[in-house]
C-alpha cells in the first residue's frame, strides 16, 4: 500500500496554509479507487459559488472533467450533475475534453423531481462529489471565510443521503470542510477550526481530502491509474488548457476572486507540479498486474 500513501501524501500537500486537512483513514485512496473497477455508470457532482464573482470557482470544474475522462477511458458511462451558476463553465469543459458524458443542471427546487429519476436508475452504482458546497449543520451554506452563501441552489447533499440508503457507493472529495462528505469528519473537524460553523454535515462511504479538491481528483485518477495498469492521469499541459478554458467560461480563482491562472490562490505551475508528482509516483514502480513488486 506504499504507492497509495505516496500519492495521499502529495495531494495532501497544503500549499494552500488553510491548516483544515486531517489525515484520513489509511487506504481511502485505494478503498474508493478499487470500488471504481466494479462501477458500472457514475454521478458527479460539482459547483463551488463564488458570492462575490456571481460565478463558480476553478477548484472543481477541472477536477470534475479530468475524472470524468478518466472513468470514459475505462467504459464508464459518466453524468455531470451542477447549478446553473457552474453551467457553462462544465458545458466549456466537456467539450474541450470531448467528452460523452451527459451535463445535467440542477435548480432549486428541482430536488424532488430529479433527484429520484436519476436514482431509480439501477445502473448508477457510483456518485462522486468534488468541490461540490454542502450544507452546514443550520442549513445554510458558508464559504471559508464563513460568509453565508445567500444564492439558492439545489440540495445536493439529499442526493447522497439517498444514495447511501439505496447501497449506491458515495465518494467525496473536498479541501475546506464545507464541501458534501466533510460530514464524514464532522466531530473531528468542529474541534479543529474556528469557523466550525461552515462545516457540512454528509457523511460519504469514501471521503478523499487534499489541499485542493482538484488534487484529490488526480489523486483518485492516480491510484486508478495504477489498479489497472493503464494511463489515465492527464499531462500538465493539459491541465494549463483546460485552466484556461474555464477561465474563458467564466470561471474565477475562488480565493483571489480574479481570473487568473490559478486555483485556490496558487498559481498553474503548481497545479502541473502536482501532477508530474503523481505520474512520477505511479511509473517509477514495476507493477504486476494490480500488485506492488
Amino acid at each position: 500500500m506504499k504507492i497509495y500513501s505516496k500519492i495521499d501524501e502529495i495531494i495532501k500537500e497544503d500549499a494552500g496554509n488553510r491548516n483544515v486537512i486531517p489525515i484520513t483513514r489509511r487506504n481511502t485512496l485505494y478503498d474508493a479507487a478499487k470500488s471504481l473497477l466494479d462501477a458500472k455508470e457514475i454521478v458527479i457532482v460539482t459547483g463551488f459559488y463564488i458570492e462575490r464573482m456571481k460565478t463558480g470557482e476553478t477548484d472543481g470544474p477541472l477536477g470534475a472533467a479530468f475524472l470524468a475522462q478518466a472513468l470514459e477511458k475505462l467504459s464508464n458511462k459518466v453524468t455531470i450533475l451542477t447549478s446553473p451558476f457552474n453551467a457553462q463553465i462544465m458545458e466549456a469543459a466537456i467539450a474541450e475534453l470531448q467528452l460523452s458524458a451527459e451535463l445535467l443542471i440542477v435548480e432549486a427546487g428541482e430536488e424532488l423531481e430529479i433527484f429520484p429519476q436519476i436514482l431509480s436508475n439501477p445502473s448508477i452504482t457510483h456518485l462522486i462529489a468534488l468541490e461540490q458546497m454542502g450544507t452546514a449543520l443550520d442549513g445554510n451554506y458558508y464559504n471559508m471565510a464563513g460568509m453565508k452563501i445567500s444564492i439558492p441552489v439545489a440540495r445536493f447533499d439529499s442526493l447522497f443521503v439517498q444514495a447511501r440508503e439505496k447501497g449506491i457507493t458515495t465518494i467525496a472529495i473536498g479541501d475546506g470542510g464545507n464541501e458534501i462528505g466533510m460530514g464524514s469528519l464532522y466531530s473531528y473537524l468542529f474541534s479543529k477550526i474556528d469557523k466550525n460553523w461552515i462545516l457540512n454535515i454528509t457523511p460519504v462511504d469514501y471521503l478523499i481530502t487534499a489541499g485542493v479538491s482538484n488534487w484529490g481528483g488526480y489523486g483518485l485518477m492516480a491510484s486508478l491509474s495504477y489498479l489497472v495498469g493503464q494511463p489515465l492521469l492527464h499531462d500538465p499541459q493539459d491541465e494549463k488548457r483546460l485552466l484556461q478554458v474555464v477561465l474563458d467560461a467564466g470561471a474565477v480563482d475562488g480565493k483571489t476572486n480574479m481570473k487568473v491562472m490559478s486555483v485556490d490562490g496558487l498559481p498553474i505551475k503548481k497545479h502541473m507540479e502536482i501532477i508530474d508528482q503523481l505520474h512520477k509516483t505511479i511509473t517509477d514502480r514495476p507493477m504486476v498486474g494490480t500488485q506492488q513488486i
